[in-house]
């Protein structure tokens, strides 16, 4: 019997050390100022959020707008489709608020990937005993199972966004 609980506790002790391995990233966090995420601007608050939503819309992204404490907050979405059913979404977030005597841009950009998940049921329904007739239904469920997501990080891609928010202000 000895043995035996020596193994359980071994085996349990295992599964514990499965689960530990994952990785946090709360440890990571200093709250230090990210230039990648917020650019100033000498244009208005308002005058800066129409210009960072164009050109949202002019890549393409469906944009909503919404106000939060006073801010507005620009919500762009873009799909991507990649082969064998997977796609992409691109979702970015701009909040555009008064700082001084000009305006901020704050921006963080979130991508995921998604595969498309069929399930089929089988419905089956008979009388063997009574009649030799079975009625067979089949039907295919589909949905999105997200495969991954993470913040973009790269500094090119929030670099290239404000030089664009920065030509669509100066234009006519």
């Amino acid at each position: 019997m000895s043995s035996l609980r020596a193994a359980a506790v071994v085996l349990a002790v295992a599964a514990l050390a499965g689960c530990g391995g994952e990785k946090t990233y709360h440890h990571d966090e200093r709250f230090a100022v990210d230039p990648r995420h917020k650019h100033e601007f000498a244009a208005s608050r308002v005058a800066l959020c129409d210009a960072a939503r164009h050109v949202l819309l002019a890549q393409g992204y469906l944009v909503s707008r919404g106000e939060e404490g006073g801010d507005v907050v620009l919500l762009g979405q873009k799909e991507f489709k990649e082969k064998d059913n997977r796609t992409a979404v691109l979702q970015v977030q701009a909040v555009c608020g008064d700082k001084g005597k000009g305006s901020a841009l704050f921006v963080t950009a979130l991508e995921s990937h998604f595969a498309v998940a069929q399930t089929k049921e089988k419905t089956s329904l008979g009388l063997p005993l009574v009649a030799p007739i079975s009625i067979t239904s089949t039907t295919t469920l589909e949905g999105q199972l997200k495969c991954s997501g993470e913040t973009v990080d790269d500094r090119a891609f929030y670099d290239a966004l404000f030089r664009a928010v920065e030509r669509e202000l100066a234009s006519p």
